[in-house]
């Protein structure tokens, strides 16, 4: 609606010049009569009304226009067909109808009776007076028109007139006004709209094709749109302009630093800002996803305010926990770096080589910031108009090495990496030659497991003598052994079984017993194992067999009924065999269930209870009962879904299953 009127003003306003240009030309005409010349008075008379009405028609057509402004039009459209089109003719016929009469009304209330006229030569400098007025009036009409897109409010009209009409104020001055005004700027318009406005408000026509492209190409560059503003206001024809409309052009303003930009979606064409542009393909190359409104705008205004540098807001990508998460390998991760920070695929070579370096032990952040030092990322920065910046740091202790399985491309992790990873994140330090291949051999022969590694490490004298906190063991528990940071629910689960008197080596036998420690070893080709020595004392077996026939984990179902996913381990024994508390707690729950048969839980405190199923009848023990390792609680027995006699024992962590044998030491 309005881009149609701020066009149809244009043309109104350059025919208003036109006219106003004639003006100054006729003015003189009845200066030059000469008194003395003998003319016949019909003829005198004839003369002084055409002179006189050329004058009065060119100037009021000027008021008229300028003061009815989008008045015209409305009345134009009021009087439409009923098909709501008028052709070229009538719309001219209406509009010169409709100013005649805004003209005729204005007059009635200015020009005064002939007896009251001034002399001639007065008339003349009152009707200058007016018409320069008139002139400057529709400088201002066009600042609100052709910049603002809206019809101007009475009050500012008058006051910005009136500061051009008495020269406090010169063109530059008043335009720089509206083109950087706040209301202008909300507008957030993008380099190609906004260069549609300068030439429609400061030259008052539509922008030529290859002097937009020139100076649009200059704005994407960087060039500060204040700059641009002053080349407009230097130019001859910007001059030439103010010299029809009677006003001193004035001269450049002056800005600091990197001037005005857009921020944000253009609100005519919705074209994005270089800054929005440079995070969103940070969303999509890193996180494969389209950005969060919130994260978008956090990301945008550091950058705007030049808080944060192009690189420290790629490494917050590329550091994030959703990025690590993924546990890309090495490989694919140089991937993701050619993509993000150089925008192409990697050639050969140089990925082979940046691998290498990953594979040799150095850090991700190490890596990084060789593709952020880069000119290929300067240019990038460049090309967005924003700072590059300086290398992130590194830390000594990264623990960033692969050891999962790559979702992009399948690759698994080494067992290198999995020892490499336990020396920097434990000890904080990258691993003695000897050391990397004493753990690294002892681990392929499969001497020990990754459970009795990981213990190694995290128990060891050069770890307990850093006296971790509660908070700081179990993050190093995480980054150790699941290969990530914890999250804020489960490090608060486990800080407070701590502060409850569960020991550190029960939380690591927990983590031990975790699906994702299992992953990890099992992708870096690491059995997985357990640290039995660490609980000796706190459990026994509990019972008299020692033949497992079922252990923890995924199965084949042995009959209808059973699990396939074993939630405890199954201890083959004769019926009737004495079942034992595997350590002191409180009886909780004595029941009978079609799958479970007579079972009974015990609590042993801070979250740990044992469950012991498929007994020969009810428990001899009762809700409540207080019992110690090795009481016995019931016989074994073949009840609920069963294929012989058996006691089936389970341990629960917050009603978690876990693997027994991390718990139990086979006798």
């Amino acid at each position: 609606m309005y881009k149609g009127y701020r066009k149809k003003h244009i043309a109104y306003r350059a025919a208003a010049v036109l006219l106003s240009a004639l003006l100054a030309m006729s003015a003189p005409i009845s200066a030059l009569a000469d008194e003395d010349t003998v003319q016949t008075q019909e003829i005198e008379e004839t003369e002084q009304e055409t002179v006189s009405g050329d004058r009065q028609g060119v100037s009021e057509t000027v008021t008229a226009e300028i003061e009815t402004g989008s008045e015209t039009e409305t009345e134009t459209d009021m009087t439409a067909d009923e098909t709501g089109i008028l052709t070229q003719d009538e719309t001219v016929a209406e509009d010169t109808e409709a100013a005649d009469e805004t003209i005729e009304a204005d007059r009635s209330v200015m020009v005064p009776d002939e007896s009251a006229l001034p002399e001639e030569d007065e008339t003349a400098e009152i009707e200058a007076e007016a018409d320069s007025t008139a002139l400057v009036r529709a400088f201002v009409m066009q600042m609100y028109t052709n910049c603002l897109n809206r019809q101007p409010d009475s009050a500012g009209l008058a006051s910005w007139t009136e500061q051009l009409v008495s020269g406090k104020k010169t063109a530059a001055q008043v335009a720089y006004s509206f083109m950087f005004s706040t209301e202008f700027k909300n507008l957030n318009l993008c380099n190609s709209c906004f260069m549609d406005r300068v030439y429609e408000t400061l030259l008052g026509r539509e922008a030529d094709a290859s002097g937009k492209a020139t100076y649009v190409k200059m704005l994407n560059t960087g060039t500060a749109r204040e700059a641009v503003f002053n080349s407009f206001i230097a130019s001859s024809e910007f001059k030439a302009l103010c010299q029809v409309y009677g006003i001193t052009p004035g001269s450049a303003v002056s800005y600091t630093g990197k001037g005005t930009r857009a921020q944000g979606p253009c609100s005519e064409c919705g074209a994005l800002d270089p800054v929005t542009q440079f995070v969103s393909r940070l969303y999509d190359y890193c996180l494969d996803r389209r950005p969060d409104e919130a994260g978008l705008a956090s990301w945008c205004s550091q950058l705007y305010a030049g808080t944060k540098t192009g690189v420290q807001v790629a490494w917050a990508f590329f550091n994030s926990t959703e990025f690590k998460n993924r546990t890309l390998c090495n490989g694919c991760y140089v991937d993701y770096l050619y993509k993000a920070m150089m925008g192409r695929v990697p050639d050969s070579a140089g990925r082979a080589s940046w691998v290498a370096k990953l594979d040799a032990g150095a850090s991700r952040a190490e890596v990084f910031n060789g593709f952020a030092m880069s000119s290929e990322f300067a240019k990038i920065c460049a090309t967005y108009l924003i700072d590059q910046g300086s290398k992130v740091s590194v830390p000594s202790s990264h623990g960033d090495e692969f050891i999962g399985m790559c979702p992009i491309c399948g690759a698994v992790g080494s067992v290198a990496g999995f020892v490499t990873r336990l020396y920097k994140v434990c000890l904080d330090r990258s691993p003695d030659a000897a050391g990397l291949a004493s753990w690294t051999k002892k681990l392929t022969s499969g001497s020990i497991t990754g459970a009795e590694a990981a213990g190694g490490f995290i128990f060891s004298q050069e770890f307990l003598k850093n006296d971790y906190t509660d908070e700081d063991f179990v993050e190093k528990l995480y980054e150790a052994m699941m290969g990530r940071s914890a999250d804020a629910s489960g490090k608060a689960n486990w800080v407070a079984k701590l502060e409850s008197g569960l020991s550190r080596k029960i939380i690591f036998a927990c983590f031990v017993s975790s699906a994702e420690f299992g992953t990890i070893c099992s992708n870096a080709g690491v059995t997985k194992g357990k640290f039995p020595g660490y609980f000796d004392g706190i459990w026994s077996w509990p019972c008299s067999s020692t033949y497992i026939s079922s252990y923890f984990g995924g199965r084949v179902a042995p009959t209808a009924g059973a699990s396939s996913d074993h939630k405890g381990m199954d201890i083959a024994a004769t019926s009737g065999t004495p079942i034992w508390a595997a350590s002191g707690g409180t009886v909780v729950n004595v029941a009978y269930s079609s799958v479970r048969g007579y079972y009974v839980d015990i609590d042993h405190g801070n979250g740990i209870v044992t469950r012991y199923q498929h007994m020969k009848s009810a428990a001899i023990v009762e809700e409540g009962d207080k019992v110690v390792r090795g009481q016995t609680v019931g016989y074994v027995g073949s009840t609920g879904v069963s294929t012989g006699a058996h006691l089936h024992i389970e341990f629960l962590i917050d009603d978690v299953a876990v693997d027994p044998l991390n718990y139990l030491t086979e006798p």
